[in-house]
């Protein structure tokens, strides 16, 4: 519990025995200094090169020296704080030279020569450190003249510089009092541990709503049984809180923890409110949610190094001296404002300060991306796996696209141009990362690829090409990502966190590890166009991806009102069916409340749209004027909108309108003029979008919802692909890969008008295919829709409180 399964660290509590590697005291013990954030970052190319240069030097010294051992093991028990403690580390070499007993501590950088000659041990503290620790090891070992030597190996070179480490009396009560900080926290962890174990979990709202607390008790159940949940229920049913009750009731008693996993921002905010409700019911927990970098940061630009930031410079001294972590825990339920207020108070980083509190909190929300995505999972609090918690995924059906988009790494010429032309004029010391990102921008040339088969409607191409190329760039980019940090600080433009050329470096690293697990479910795409080149590694198989980490929760929640059909999602997931339990919730309204009517006398098809636009218009048009009150216009792309909308007049109704990267301000505004209505208000948007849904509209925010034309995925080499892969592994193709996400969508829209019990509102679907079966069959089954060719008059009908007549009906 809070971050400290890490390594081989572990305690006994009834025992009071802690175990711990060298590695757990040095890195994951207290914080102190300066806060630095590494700007790239490579987890296999150092790694492999690494261990190749251990093996080496490891085999040439055993080689020279009899008595030389090779990974040598050292065990030392001692007692601290009334806790038996085991310290346990392997040194990588050890032999006796007469009195002396000599250890050797190999580490690999990317250094060459010239550099290397000027490194002083000060200069690496932590590798320093380790071997300090070994020789007080050794030294209560009863080992004679221990001495210790550092050897630094050049991963680019392979030159080697070795430092002579003498004992420090100090280093055996510098252990002490680590040791002790990690006591003292299991020890608060566990107080704590007995509250939770010993409260009850309150409902978070006095009163439910229809099968709300029996749904939540089935997926307790399910939960307690490790499973995970697929859970689908309508817009309005309340299953932020029906969930948080059933996890949070699994994991107190069973001593995990509950991320709250989003697909949006906007997601966060009901967690976040329904603990809030939790804490007034007499449920304080601590909770906290993370925000991105980019998003929290409080410096002018995001370059998290104490030379370019404040707040990162002696981030934490600050927090342990202040004791902010604790102040947050005693508050409990922590919100991004409260962590940020905080943060400007002590002069300290808000978004490494959420994630130092996160790793003692009970619940901590945030992007599905910390759970899954391997190249922005936070290790230190999430650990090897997610043994030690129980995950709830809000708007699940969006989780196998975002993870498609995750892992399908994209390196391409544009990003490579910026970072070429913002270096050249820089001077020499920058030269070799100019030949960098040309070295890029000439792999990308089409006559180093060779095409497998003929061009995709939209231009792309299936290629091959010399993956060793883009791995040796990669290693360049690994092994001077130090350098150019140096070289940036030396010329006086420190790198920032949209710098051209450090993007480049983390997708091309990216792109790397692509390569590493390319398959038969990775094909590789090319497009060119108007000069631009990528590449692009496709992810078919989102199961293979984010499967094994799934199957090491305690347990799961994918909520949605959209997740059928489950077993496609429990597919796209890679799930065990075997531990999948489905909980399937009724529609809490009647037909008197959510009127559906399909309009199919137009085509919303592409190649159907621009004979279609007029008639298409004046239906829209119709309706809106039928509505009383606010109303939403959705499409399918921004490009469908307006070529629609050129030819609807609204009369004096307000048009509010949706744009392509909306700021989260800009979003707010336009969300307060929708709680607006008189004159009424037209928002006019598209499906998938911000507004269509992951947004609670309460009370009469929407009196009706105009949808033209499902929501299709457009027709991308990409999807194409997962069409095919699809067929090939006995699914449906175009309906899975096409018609499923696009109806969700459209569900997910119709969601935004009946909230509550109380509300009323209309569906209008406008389009073709709406009344095609394959279509109808995804409607929710409590739809009773309406076909009519005139549905304007049925929306007035609706709205004097003349109930709609109900079944799907031919028309003359």
């Amino acid at each position: 519990m809070g971050g400290l399964r890490i390594g081989v660290l572990s305690f006994n509590d009834s025992r009071r025995v802690l175990k711990l590697g060298v590695q757990d005291l040095i890195e994951h013990g207290p914080p102190g200094g300066d806060l630095r954030v590494e700007s790239v970052r490579s987890r296999s190319v150092r790694a492999r090169a690494g261990q190749d240069a251990h093996r080496a030097w490891q085999s040439e010294r055993a080689a020279g020296e009899e008595q030389y051992c090779v990974e040598h093991s050292l065990t030392l028990e001692f007692e601290v704080s009334g806790w038996q403690v085991t310290l346990s580390g392997r040194v990588d070499g050890l032999f006796r030279v007469g009195e002396h007993t000599i250890v050797e501590e190999l580490k690999s950088t990317a250094l060459w020569r010239d550099r290397l000659d000027k490194v002083d041990v000060n200069r690496v503290p932590a590798w320093k450190q380790q071997v300090q620790v070994y020789l007080w090891m050794l030294q209560e070992l009863k080992h004679p003249g221990p001495v210790g030597r550092l050897v630094l190996i050049s991963l680019v070179d392979g030159s080697q510089r070795l430092m002579h480490i003498a004992p420090e009396a100090s280093i055996g009560e510098w252990v002490r009092e680590r040791l002790d900080w990690f006591i003292a926290r299991r020890e608060r962890w566990l107080v704590h541990r007995d509250w939770r174990r010993a409260v009850s979990v309150p409902f978070a709202y006095t009163s439910h709503r229809p099968l709300q607390r029996e749904l939540s008790e089935k997926i307790e159940g399910a939960l307690a049984d490790g499973q995970h949940v697929l859970f689908q229920a309508p817009t309005g049913f309340g299953k932020t809180a029906a969930v948080l009750d059933a996890a949070l009731r699994v994991a107190l008693r069973n001593d995990k923890r509950v991320f709250f996993a989003t697909a949006r921002t906007t997601q966060q905010r009901m967690a976040e409110a329904t603990l809030e409700t939790l804490a007034e019911r007499g449920l304080t927990l601590r909770s906290v949610t993370l925000r991105a970098r980019e998003k929290g940061c409080l410096n002018a630009q995001v370059s998290c190094r104490p030379e370019e930031c404040r707040f990162a410079e002696g981030h934490h001294d600050r927090v342990r001296k202040n004791e902010l972590v604790r102040r947050l825990q005693a508050t409990g339920a922590v919100d991004p404002a409260a962590v940020r207020e905080m943060s400007e108070l002590h002069t300290v980083c808000p978004v490494e300060l959420a994630f130092e509190y996160a790793a003692d909190a009970d619940v901590v929300i945030g992007d599905c991306s910390y759970v899954l995505d391997p190249d922005v999972r936070p290790g230190r609090l999430l650990g090897r796996d997610l043994s030690e918690w129980i995950v709830v995924f809000d708007e699940a059906h969006n989780l196998p696209d975002r993870a498609r988009g995750w892992s399908s790494p994209t390196i391409s010429t544009d990003l490579a141009t910026k970072a070429r032309e913002s270096l050249s004029t820089r001077g020499e010391s920058f030269h070799a990362f100019v030949k960098l990102a040309q070295g890029v921008i000439e792999a990308l040339d089409p006559r180093a690829l060779v095409a497998l088969g003929p061009r995709f409607r939209d231009g792309a191409v299936s290629v091959d090409f010399d993956r060793e190329r883009f791995r040796a760039l990669a290693r360049s980019v690994d092994e001077r990502a130090l350098d150019y940090i140096l070289a940036c600080v030396q010329s006086g433009h420190p790198p920032v966190a949209d710098d051209p050329y450090l993007e480049l470096s983390r997708g091309l690293l990216r792109f790397e590890r692509g390569l590493e697990r390319e398959d038969g479910n990775w094909p590789v795409l090319f497009r060119q166009e108007e000069g631009l080149r990528r590449l692009t590694i496709c992810c078919l198989d989102t199961g293979a991806v984010i499967g094994p980490y799934l199957e090491t929760c305690a347990g799961s929640i994918h909520v949605s009102a959209t997740l059928a059909p489950f077993d496609l999602h429990a597919r796209e997931c890679g799930l065990d069916v075997a531990r999948v339990g489905w909980v399937d919730a009724p529609g809490f309204f009647t037909p008197d409340q959510l009127g559906v009517l399909v309009c199919p006398d137009v085509s919303t098809e592409y190649r159907h749209r621009a004979a279609d636009r007029d008639a298409t218009a004046a239906i829209v048009e119709e309706v809106v004027r039928a509505v009383p009150g606010n109303c939403a216009i959705l499409f399918s792309s921004f490009a469908f909108r307006d070529q629609v909308l050129e030819a609807v007049s609204l009369d004096d109704r307000v048009l509010l309108l949706q744009r392509a990267g909306m700021s989260e301000d800009a979003r707010d505004d336009l969300l307060h003029e929708l709680k607006v209505n008189a004159p009424p208000r037209v928002l006019a948007g598209v499906l998938g979008g911000i507004f269509a849904e992951g947004v609670d509209l309460p009370g009469d925010c929407l009196e009706a919802v105009v949808i033209v034309g499902p929501g299709l995925p457009a027709l991308t080499a990409e999807r194409e692909l997962l069409r095919a892969w699809m067929v090939e592994n006995g699914g449906e193709g175009f309906h899975e890969a096409y018609v499923v996400p696009g109806m969700r969508r459209v569900v997910q829209a119709a969601g935004r008008v009946v909230r509550t019990e109380r509300d009323k509102g209309v569906v209008v679907l406008v389009g073709r295919r709406f009344g095609r079966v394959d279509y109808t069959r995804l409607f929710p089954e409590q739809w009773e829709p309406t076909e009519t060719a005139w549905p304007w008059l049925a929306v007035r009908e609706f709205f004097s409180e003349r109930k709609l007549s109900t079944g799907l009906e031919e028309r003359a």
